[in-house]
């Protein structure tokens, strides 16, 4: 914006300066600038909207948004759609194939030719949070590939986090390839590949290193534990809280028959989960591999704390009986 109104001033000045001495003319007023016309749409139609920041400017921009069908937890058919770019910076994404409540907008990237792309997230009520982006030329591009790191086949459609910031900067494609756009100053990325299924570990990228080539990023795809918590006797506990620590953190609560699966976590990793229960001794549990207990459950016995043993009241000291001094006796008279 600053850029633009710098421009206004000197086309301005270098106009008048052409014209000095002539016949001073009124210039004619400058037509109001005609705003993007919004998407036709029908009112059952989903339609998400977002407001560019102060200061953005909204020259050349496009962009994309992705749908989520909220009925089978995946991507919506045409889940990719252009976004329009409105009056006063109003960014509006449409999806004409799903009815309000039935898709939801995940993220948006937006670029131009002079803002790298970045991405904004959107919330389930349709209001897109949009951040401020990196100029160009005050930006470089760092690409790859995300793959399995079980079987080295690409991964698509997952999420790239700046692990750092903890926003959405990038997300690979069919073939797995990503690209993200970082402050040129920058020397390394920290990178964090996320999707339900897969495990979360950060990745740090050397920035300088693969400015023309694409850096292999492997993931690991996780599994789900399963825990059976019973007390002493073998009663299954309800609501006994399990908690999954290192790396990634993970909880649940066991349901009526003391089970609960939680994930997704490493499968080769050891961890040492941690086992609360109203009543009943914390326990943390020695250390496993996630992978012994995905088709079998790991079984856990709780200890219930000891009920206090109440002790009685000493017994009352007898009251003490008072002896009357004995009489004086009497000393006969002479």
């Amino acid at each position: 914006m600053m850029h633009s109104r710098c421009c206004s001033i000197l086309i301005l000045a270098c106009a008048w300066m052409a014209n000095a001495g002539a016949e001073s003319v009124p210039a004619a007023p400058a037509a109001p600038a005609t705003p993007a016309p919004a998407p036709a749409v029908n009112e059952d139609s989903y339609v998400a909207q977002g407001v560019l920041p102060k200061g953005v400017d909204s020259t050349g921009l496009t962009g994309q948004a992705f749908f989520f069908a909220i009925d089978k937890h995946e991507a919506a058919p045409g889940a990719i759609a252009p976004v329009v770019v409105g009056a006063e910076g109003l960014v509006i994404a449409t999806d004409s194939h799903h009815a309000p409540g039935q898709v939801m907008v995940t993220e948006v990237v937006l670029q131009s030719p002079t803002l790298a792309p970045w991405w904004s997230i959107a919330w389930p009520d349709g209001k897109i949070v949009i951040g401020k982006p990196l100029k160009r030329a005050d930006a470089k591009r760092v690409h790859g590939v995300l793959v399995s790191a079980e079987d080295g086949k690409p991964l698509p459609n997952v999420h790239v986090y700046g692990d750092s910031t903890g926003a959405i900067i990038g997300r690979s494609d069919a073939q797995g390839h990503f690209e993200c756009w970082i402050d040129k100053t920058d020397t390394q990325a920290q990178l964090l590949p996320f999707a339900p299924e897969l495990v979360g570990h950060s990745r740090f990228v050397d920035a300088t290193t693969y400015d023309d080539k694409d850096v292999i990023v492997p993931v690991e795809h996780g599994v789900r534990v399963r825990f059976h918590v019973v007390d002493a006797t073998g009663k299954p506990l309800s609501g006994a809280q399990v908690i999954w620590t290192g790396g990634a953190s993970y909880q649940g609560l066991t349901d009526q028959d003391g089970n609960v699966a939680i994930g997704m976590v490493s499968r080769s990793a050891p961890h040492q989960p941690i086992v609360i229960m109203p009543g009943y001794m914390p326990r943390q549990v020695d250390a496993i591999v996630a992978g012994d207990y995905v088709d079998k459950p790991l079984i856990i016995t709780m200890t219930a704390v000891p009920q206090s043993v109440a002790v009685p009241a000493p017994a009352a000291a007898p009251a003490p009986t008072t002896t009357p001094p004995p009489s004086p006796t009497p000393v006969p008279a002479h």
